[in-house]
């Protein structure tokens, strides 16, 4: 799998946070809010390093209505293939 790597360089004289996040897309209702993958603090002139690699998953959690600033709690991870395992079938607890 190819490693992806985003160099962010902090070229002021004040500390600062960055964020690489994916925002929706103009299809998307405008009321979705992007999600943010990754953030970092970077001191005056320094720089930061994102590095990550493509991974596909199916992800659930019970955490009620998401909001800015609310942190998704993973419970279960499921892998996935975009093109051979492309589906997961949920049921809750109770109804199996």
């Amino acid at each position: 799998m190819p490693e992806y790597e985003l160099i962010v360089v902090n070229a002021t004289s004040q500390n600062g946070t960055f964020c690489l996040y994916q925002p929706a897309s103009s299809e998307e209702q405008i009321a979705l809010m992007p999600v943010a993958w990754f953030t970092k603090s970077a001191a005056a002139t320094s720089r930061v390093y994102f590095r990550w690699q493509m991974e596909y998953n199916f992800v659930w959690g019970e955490t009620g209505k998401l909001s800015p600033g609310e942190i998704f709690d993973v419970t279960q991870i499921w892998p996935a293939d975009p093109v051979t395992e492309n589906h997961v079938t949920l049921t809750k607890q109770g109804d199996v």
